[in-house]
């Protein structure tokens, strides 16, 4: 029932902390990474310390996590690295009697009484990686404020970024001055080691040939499916490991330590391709949007359950509407907009061709519209109940505040905290508001003018361009990239001249790095069109090769 939807893009995301072979993984955050030291370690996935202690400073306050990112991340768990050392990252390093230390910020009651605070604040669980890592929330939100402001003051990117939150962490933070070069320097290198896996490469690429293969967490049926791949779907192969049972196994992804079975004796799940007749992997995991679509009915039933038997309606959602499914139960799917509750997944499409009256199977942007959908990135325009028609709106021009939101929703939709902008036409009550804040403050738009930004203006493809690079800017994703050695690239395309000089950096970005979606011209020559205005399927183009390439 559900097609290829969410692109493992990142062939690996790794980091090396300690050298012990320790496995670290996530399935949640799009931007988390993965501690893989060793080849061997892809097979240790039992739940870590550091593993959890990474998902929560990088998952988003909204989730419960501190919302830092990748460098911020690696200069904290350099400091718990050199706080635990002895028995790394344990929660109980150290002694809870007397005035400490204890714990993986070593807190204590020296100069002050944070040990006390942290049994009396947890008292249940301040042994716990759990209570230790909400504790450390608790004090960044009310009495260790100036950390996240110093934070936030780094203007570097990169692994300069990383060394410079580990100095701070530990003088602010930690409140000492001790290693903090030390820290700083292993910070980098956790950064560093990040970059050096993602030249991890497959062993060959394969398509699905039965109706479903779930994919598990371990290279066994013991273990519980966290997602599934059906006929068609493409996908990578890492690494191949046979059980006891005569089954063989192929890792999909060395992020998520995700597994799936190729065959037994008797026969395959699988039939190897040429890796570049496909765009690939592609995969269906927890949460994923789809739209409600249905032969007559201009709503379906939210239940209490999973179930209609003795489970009450508590809700309903249009026609045409998007539903996120956090869960699934045999064939229904949980949700919690625009009620809490369970609906039936007969009715929730996920594959655009199948939704969308203006997206065709086999055009170019399914992929691209497949994505954004289901990610919640982006969402249909809206649907006829009459004649029972839906529209994505693929060839509608994107506006300035839409794409800002479509990269806000991508963030994570983080807490603006009280910001704010100077332009005079937006405001509070607006439903951009949040996004042109947090793009703003995040330097990712400037507006055309200190006080305007420019809403309800169509979109450039150029602009569109720009915004991307000062995302990837903002994000660190740049510090490896070498601008100079890429300089007048776009310069190659007959409509070149056309390019904004403000916007030719960026323009020279996206051609090298395989961001770029091109149109053609008569003579079938790609051009950059930079001034013409950017569709809603060519953005989504752009969005998805842009998480293929960094995330």
């Amino acid at each position: 029932m559900k097609n290829i939807i969410k692109k493992i893009t990142t062939i690996a995301l790794a980091f090396t902390i300690l050298g012990t072979g320790t496995a670290i993984t996530k399935n949640v955050s799009p931007s988390s990474v993965i501690v893989l030291t060793t080849e061997a370690a892809i097979t240790n996935t039992p739940k870590s310390n550091e593993q959890y202690i990474y998902d929560f400073l990088t998952t988003s306050k909204n989730e419960g996590g501190l919302g830092f990112d990748r460098a911020f991340a690696c200069g904290v768990m350099s400091n718990i690295y050199y706080e635990t050392q002895g028995t790394p990252f344990s929660p109980t390093t150290g002694t809870e009697e007397g005035k400490g230390p204890f714990g993986i910020i070593q807190w204590s009651n020296f100069g002050g009484n944070r040990l006390t605070l942290l049994k009396n604040t947890r008292p249940n669980d301040y042994k716990t990686i759990e209570g230790q890592c909400q504790f450390i929330k608790y004090e960044l939100e009310n009495t260790e404020t100036r950390t996240i402001t110093e934070l936030n003051k780094i203007t570097s990117s990169g692994a300069d970024r990383a060394g410079n939150a580990a100095k701070i962490w530990n003088e602010k933070y930690e409140r000492s001055n001790t290693d903090s070069t030390n820290r700083s320097n292993k910070a980098k290198e956790i950064y560093n080691n990040y970059n050096d896996y993602l030249n991890k490469k497959p062993l060959y690429t394969c398509k699905v040939t039965v109706n479903t293969l779930k994919v598990r967490k371990d290279p066994s049926t013991n273990n519980p499916y966290v997602a599934k791949l059906y006929n068609g779907n493409i996908v990578e192969i890492y690494k191949e490991q046979p059980d006891n049972n005569g089954r063989k196994w192929g890792l999909i992804s060395p992020r998520f330590l995700w597994w799936v079975c190729l065959g037994d004796n008797s026969s395959s799940y699988v039939q190897k391709i040429d890796s570049s007749s496909s765009d690939n992997p592609s995969i269906l995991p927890l949460p994923y949007t789809g739209i409600v679509v249905t032969a007559s009915s201009s709503t379906i039933n939210v239940r209490e359950k999973p179930t209609t038997y003795d489970s009450p309606i508590v809700g309903s959602i249009e026609y045409g509407k998007s539903a996120t499914i956090l869960e699934e139960s045999g064939n229904w799917g949980r949700i919690e907009t625009p009620v809490k509750g369970w609906v039936c997944l007969d009715y929730i499409k996920t594959n655009a061709p199948e939704i969308f009256n203006d997206v065709n199977s086999g055009e170019k942007y399914v992929d691209a519209i497949n994505y954004v959908l289901n990610n919640n990135l982006m969402v249909g325009k809206g649907a006829d109940n009459n004649s029972r028609k839906i529209y994505f709106g693929t060839n509608d021009i994107l506006k300035r505040e839409e794409f800002v939101q479509v990269l806000y929703n991508y963030e994570g939709k983080p807490n603006i905290n009280g910001a704010t902008v100077p332009f005079k036409d937006v405001e509070k009550k607006d439903w951009y508001y949040n996004a042109i804040v947090w793009a703003y403050t995040n330097n990712v738009v400037k507006g055309y003018s200190e006080d305007i930004f420019g809403v309800g203006d169509k979109l450039t493809r150029e602009q569109l361009v720009q915004m991307l690079y000062n995302y990837a800017s903002s994000r660190g994703y740049l510090s490896n990239y070498d601008s100079n050695s890429v300089k007048g690239l776009s310069g190659g395309f007959v409509d070149s001249i056309s390019i904004s000089p403000w916007a030719k950096t960026a323009m020279d970005w996206a051609v090298s790095q395989g961001v770029m979606s091109y149109r053609k011209d008569n003579y079938g020559s790609s051009l950059l069109a930079p001034t013409s205005y950017a569709s809603r399927a060519e953005s989504a183009d752009m969005i998805k090769n842009f998480v293929k390439i960094y995330k």
